[in-house]
């Protein structure tokens, strides 16, 4: 129940995309958008109910007034389907891109709806399309201006998506090339208190006390490294790990212990 109701929240939230695109982001990853741990007794159950029944609606006063309504509804839903994950798993929860193809039905059917309210001599709705269409412009054109830069991208999503694990790590990466350990650090230690799983940001870490010469908070990065998991690790970049967990050993005096590391990183 608890992963059903997560991707009918997940539903709810395209919803919201495709009407009001307001607080983006580049990846949602863990945990951006948390699990509904609680199911229907979670209070952003109420948006599941408020998107399907709304949907619901659309669909029955179409087919009683506008057949155009129904197409429009039609093509947000069929390529909606297969991204769904209640029917077969994809690789994503939520990806904007998704939603470009719905984004032509979400437009037949505003169209729709403005036509019938224009028949009915509603003045309001032209106001309402003239301010959104406006909100749009200005969203559209702040977006494309955070992604000028991964700084301005990362930090515009951090601010939006605190508890976003590969967000908060990726800024992390960017203080860090720019030489700006103290920031960096403090990006990967966010990402850590967030899911406390991830080696590749324990290794980043790792980098940085490398690199400003504290060797011993380094090797207890790498040792937790090895107690753990590995995630972030494959055998195409392996080899960093255990280079970078022989040097520190070399650096600490201890040779002995270094040489198995670094034989497996430079055998890799």
């Amino acid at each position: 129940w608890v992963r059903t109701w997560s991707y009918l929240f997940q539903h709810s939230y395209y919803a919201k995309l495709l009407i009001f695109p307001g607080y983006l982001s580049w990846d949602y990853s863990f945990d951006a958008i948390p699990v509904l741990r609680a199911a229907w007794r979670d209070v952003r159950s109420l948006s599941v109910c408020c998107a399907y029944l709304a949907v619901v609606a659309l669909v029955s006063w179409g087919l009683a007034n506008s057949r155009r309504l129904v197409l429009g509804l039609q093509v947000v839903i069929i390529p909606f389907v297969p991204a769904s994950n209640l029917f077969f798993k994809v690789g994503v929860t939520i990806g904007e891109r998704l939603l470009y193809p719905c984004t032509v039905g979400g437009v037949i059917a505003i169209a729709a709806l403005g036509q019938n309210l224009e028949k009915r001599r509603r003045s309001w709705p032209t106001r309402l399309g003239g301010v959104l269409l406006a909100i749009y412009v200005w969203r559209c054109g702040e977006r494309v201006w955070q992604w000028r830069s991964s700084e301005a991208l990362y930090m515009a999503d951090a601010l939006s998506w605190p508890n976003s694990v590969k967000t908060r790590h990726q800024l992390g990466t960017v203080f860090h090339q720019q030489g700006r350990y103290d920031e960096a650090l403090r990006e990967f230690n966010a990402s850590l208190m967030i899911l406390d799983d991830n080696a590749l940001t324990d290794h980043c870490i790792g980098q940085i006390y490398i690199e400003t010469g504290r060797y011993k908070l380094a090797l207890e990065r790498f040792e937790k490294i090895m107690r753990g998991h590995g995630v972030g690790f494959s055998a195409f970049n392996l080899w960093m790990l255990y280079v970078d967990y022989g040097f520190t050993l070399v650096a600490l005096g201890r040779f002995e212990e270094a040489i198995e590391p670094l034989e497996k990183g430079l055998s890799r």
